[in-house]
């Protein structure tokens, strides 16, 4: 083969092989650039949407945190006040009585349930979890207390007290849920973005690092 021939088929070769590369890499580039914007687009979009639900939450959950404070922790208090059974120092009397009647627990639980109606969408999956306890435990005492036509034992009150404000068996309660939920303990998050998710994931098998992570 002469070789101008040969040296122009190279030639040829060459150009041809840059060109394919540069194609894939403009196409790689441009592949990379629309993900990152259509990311950026969705994480734009989960912010409004943080926003808006963060609103409605400031709006409505004072609500429900009105009703389990005012029936539950709080009466407790109202009762230490002016019931005789209650002993500084020493706590309840073992013969002390609430004078609390057995429609309580049943008022309760229409409370919890006609707020969840109108507002239960905006909870959380965590704050969810604590607020069916709750209303899983007000929902069998109301049924003992009607079955019984007895109000609630101070020990069976407490216990529902605790679900609200304690936890049980390790669960957090429904009040520090709410505070979350709200940012008041924690960041308030409905969806992490793509780069926090990683980050995560980096935590994860960095303990050190994640506890350094808000």
């Amino acid at each position: 083969m002469d070789e101008k021939v040969a040296s122009a088929l190279i030639a040829a070769s060459m150009s041809l092989a840059v060109a394919l590369i540069s194609l894939v890499a403009n196409f790689l580039i441009a592949r990379w650039q629309a993900r990152i914007q259509v990311e950026s687009k969705i994480n734009e979009l989960t912010q409004t949407q943080f926003k808006d639900i963060l609103a409605k939450r400031i709006e409505v959950y004072p609500e429900l945190w009105r009703i389990a404070q005012t029936e539950l922790s709080d009466l407790e208090r109202e009762q230490k006040l002016v019931n005789p059974g209650w002993v500084q120092g020493t706590g309840w009397a073992q013969n002390a009585t609430w004078e609390v009647d057995a429609k309580w627990a049943k008022n309760l639980l229409a409370k919890l349930i006609k707020w969840h109606q109108d507002y239960g969408v905006f909870l959380s999956q965590a704050s969810y979890n604590a607020f069916a306890r709750l209303r899983e435990q007000t929902m069998k005492q109301a049924i003992t207390c009607n079955r019984e036509k007895r109000g609630p034992t101070i020990a069976e009150f407490q216990r529902l007290d605790e679900t609200y404000y304690k936890g049980t068996d390790g669960d957090l309660p429904l009040a520090t849920h709410l505070k979350n939920d709200l940012g008041s303990y924690k960041s308030p998050v409905i969806s992490q973005p793509r780069a926090s998710r990683n980050r995560a994931k980096t935590d994860s098998a960095n303990p050190a690092r994640g506890a350094l992570v808000g």
